[in-house]
């Protein structure tokens, strides 16, 4: 009977054996076919192909943002990876208390994926459908983008995250002004209400510590500390966060209105080269006096 069975059972294990060694092969082959050729990392990025890189200067300061803001942001954050160049880099520098630096590193970034097979055959890697595309780049938004995205605009971040204590956006914008690959074509997206805090200078709640920026850009710590970088052929963007308290006695008493910040910020960005800055206002949804 043993004899017997194993007789019965030798067709299929040799039928087993044909496809795994047929599996094996088609790996084998695939991996041979692809050999050499450029692979994208688990961010979407190919290295050593030209790409455009982009920065968001997210300003992690309280207030956060309320639910319209959050919306309003949300959605120009996903229409932003949408709309990435074929390996564009999109990479996240935060004030958040956990990564805050003078040095500055992104929390996060990812890479705009091919949008057609003629992307991946130009810069020859392996070809793919242009369902298949759509496909990678859902995942990548699911499994990296957007759970990043969703922690750093969380109402409610978690302890280290937090920033209670300071605004630097002059030194964080020098910053990134220096970073390797901030180089003429990128772009700078700033997301914040632009209310410096720092030990330099506190726009608006101290009396004259945001004159004119012609005035400012005399001073010894703007000229020693502050001063980045040329953006010369930097694309800049503001998302201006809405506050309240304007030239109110016991909150923003130093600035008459918002389009007395806004002066002094486009000022800044056009005197270090940046042409025509674009200021986008993030509403929040009431009124108040």
């Amino acid at each position: 009977m043993r004899r017997r069975s194993k007789k019965q059972d030798l067709p299929k294990i040799i039928a087993l054996s044909a496809v795994l060694v047929a599996c094996t092969g088609a790996m084998g082959y695939a991996a041979f076919s692809t050999f050499g050729q450029p692979t994208p990392d688990q961010y979407g990025c190919f290295e050593d192909v030209k790409q455009r890189n982009t920065f968001v200067l997210f300003d992690a300061s309280e207030p956060r943002l309320n639910i319209e803001q959050h919306r309003s942001v949300r959605d120009y954050l996903d229409e932003l990876y949408a709309n990435l160049e074929f390996n564009e880099r999109l990479s996240f520098i935060t004030t958040e208390g956990d990564v805050i630096s003078s040095t500055p590193k992104a929390r996060f970034h990812v890479c705009g994926t091919a949008k057609n097979p003629d992307d991946l055959d130009e810069i020859g890697a392996q070809s793919a459908s242009a369902g298949f595309l759509r496909k990678q780049k859902q995942r990548l938004y699911n499994s990296v983008y957007a759970p990043q995205v969703d922690e750093m605009l969380s109402p409610t971040p978690d302890e280290s995250r937090k920033q209670v204590s300071q605004s630097p956006m002059l030194e964080m914008v020098k910053n990134v002004s220096h970073m390797k690959d901030f180089v003429p074509g990128s772009r700078l997206i700033v997301l914040s209400d632009l209310l410096q805090n720092s030990e330099t200078a506190q726009f608006c709640i101290k009396q004259n510590q945001m004159p004119p920026f012609r005035v400012f850009r005399k001073q010894e710590s703007y000229q020693q500390r502050l001063m980045p970088r040329s953006l010369e052929s930097i694309e800049v963007t503001v998302l201006l966060l809405q506050r309240y308290g304007y030239g109110h006695p016991s909150y923003l008493k130093y600035c008459k209105n918002e389009e007395e910040l806004t002066t002094f910020w486009r000022d800044y960005f056009t005197g270090n080269g940046a042409i025509k800055p674009t200021f986008i206002r993030i509403r929040a949804g009431h009124t108040a006096g």
